[in-house]
């Protein structure tokens, strides 16, 4: 899903590299696997387009197995790591959610009041549907990506 998120952030924006940021769950642990509470933690993917395919998956698997290694610093200082401490890093962010599993009983909590807001110029959500299939959710500030784009962007 990077990879795929990059090639297309990357022929939009008409830049080789490009940074976006990624969601982790945060559950590395017997203590925080059956956690009722989130545990997501955002980091950032720096990618640099490569001209094959096969080329680009292997850099991000490469920059992935860094990546874990650093998930539990905070965002503010892995930001200063890159020399922007004090400005956003990426503004689009890419979400593989994972609706399995027995922290999402949700049973015990009713939900009183969802005011759904945009905090990056464009989140891409992917959710695995129970017949192999993904549902793919886009969303984006309209200031900044129109309605027609984004539609393009999810083809």
């Amino acid at each position: 899903m990077q990879a795929s998120w990059s090639r297309i952030l990357a022929s939009y924006l008409g830049e080789r590299s490009v940074t976006f940021g990624v969601v982790l769950a945060g559950r590395t642990s017997d203590e925080t696997a059956d956690s009722p509470f989130p545990c997501l933690v955002t980091l950032p993917i720096v990618t640099e387009a490569e001209d094959s395919n096969m080329g680009l998956l292997q850099n991000m698997m490469a920059y992935n197995s860094n990546l874990y290694k650093h998930q539990f610093n905070p965002l503010a200082e892995v930001k200063k790591w890159l020399g922007h401490p004090a400005s956003p890093i990426f503004d689009t962010v890419l979400v593989y959610q994972k609706t399995s599993g027995p922290h999402l009983n949700t049973d015990q909590w009713k939900l009183m009041e969802d005011l759904p807001s945009v905090e990056y110029s464009v989140s891409l959500e992917v959710e695995p549907l129970e017949d192999e299939q993904l549902h793919l959710r886009l969303t984006t500030r309209s200031d900044i990506v129109p309605h027609e784009q984004a539609e393009l962007m999810l083809k």
